[in-house]
């Protein structure tokens, strides 16, 4: 016997996976916009169309049958998915991570021709090396880092933090509306670069006026990460302990190290290794820090931040800004904005 049609829910359907095809039993599979059948449903959908079999769910939960699909649509469905990997599937996939971990490590978020874009843009950005300033750690060492508030619609850095990439996983992972806190690029120099104390970034934004930690970021590599120039090291799962006292860690603000050492006894330690256009979300109170560069090769990377929209800060002109709608760029708009930047440097 047929299954009961759900036009609205395919009208999503549709619309989130950008499908042409009117095949509703099929495409039942893929919607994942209620908050309990999200990660279940696309882990569900990601293994059974190997055998060209989407298993749907109704409103109990329940696997109620398998529908088979013939090649156009099989074909179609799946280009639909590869599409919206990020937004639906991976992210899916990752809530749990998250939720247990504190971070994700996605690869190649951004491609290749778009990490090279923004690594020749970013090299050649003259005001990004003025605006830069520094916070010595508390070794003496140089951590520089240029900050920006506003999202400049002609800055390939602004298409970055409005990509859909980013921002529909952040809201997943979140469960909110998130908005653009702010966003900066990490310029950790050959040699030179200076150390990130352990710290957790609600640690700082608390004193932004935000009540809860309901915040992250996306660190994107723009160059290579690894141990030897300086990689980011987080505390698996650390972002459960809660907001950490924190105080001066030479020019820094950095955590509790008391507290820190015991957290360091019982989470695991993880070293962020990264190649260009890999990106890591990762909980406002994860602990995190970063070794200095001793190497000849340089470290940098573009972490943009959002905050939710119900975590709007109990402040006005604050350090960064309160809420505001987040206009979100497509992965095309995002490409162009990315090679033209850099074509024009």
């Amino acid at each position: 016997m047929e299954p009961p049609r759900k036009e609205h829910a395919t009208n999503k359907a549709f619309q989130n996976l950008n499908l042409e095809h009117n095949f509703s039993d099929a495409i039942l599979a893929c919607v994942v916009h209620t908050e309990q059948l999200k990660k279940h449903l696309i882990g569900v959908a990601l293994i059974e169309i190997s055998f060209r079999e989407i298993r749907y769910i109704d409103n109990s939960q329940t696997l109620d049958r398998i529908t088979i699909l013939d090649d156009l649509h099989f074909t179609t469905l799946l280009q639909g998915l590869e599409q919206h990997s990020m937004s639906t599937a991976a992210t899916a996939a990752h809530l749990d991570d998250f939720n247990r971990d504190g971070y994700v490590m996605v690869r190649g978020l951004f491609s290749a021709e778009e990490s090279k874009a923004l690594l020749t843009y970013a090299r050649a950005d003259q005001s990004l090396a003025e605006e830069a300033y520094v916070r010595k750690d508390s070794q003496g060492g140089d951590t520089k880092l240029a900050l920006r508030n506003d999202l400049d619609d002609l800055s390939p850095y602004a298409a970055v933090a409005r990509s859909r990439r980013i921002v529909e996983p952040m809201q997943l992972f979140l469960g909110d509306e998130v908005y653009h806190y702010h966003h900066k690029m990490m310029l950790k120099q050959p040699k030179t670069g200076g150390a990130w104390e352990w710290h957790q970034d609600y640690g700082y934004w608390y004193n932004n006026g935000c009540l809860f930690p309901d915040m992250a970021s996306c660190l994107i590599a723009v160059d290579t990460a690894s141990r030897e120039n300086g990689c980011l090291q987080v505390l698996k799962g650390s972002h459960r302990i809660g907001r950490i006292d924190h105080g001066k860690a030479g020019g820094q603000i950095g955590a509790d190290m008391q507290r820190v050492e015991a957290a360091m006894e019982r989470f695991e330690l993880v070293y962020c290794e990264m190649a260009p256009g890999d990106a890591l979300f990762f909980h406002g109170n994860v602990l995190h820090r970063s070794d200095q560069n001793r190497s000849e090769k340089p470290r940098w990377s573009l972490i943009c931040c959002y905050n939710t929209k119900t975590n709007d800060p109990i402040v006005s002109d604050g350090r960064h800004p309160n809420y505001s709608p987040l206009a979100v760029w497509d992965d095309a708009k995002v490409q162009d904005a990315l090679v033209q930047a850099a074509a024009a440097v």
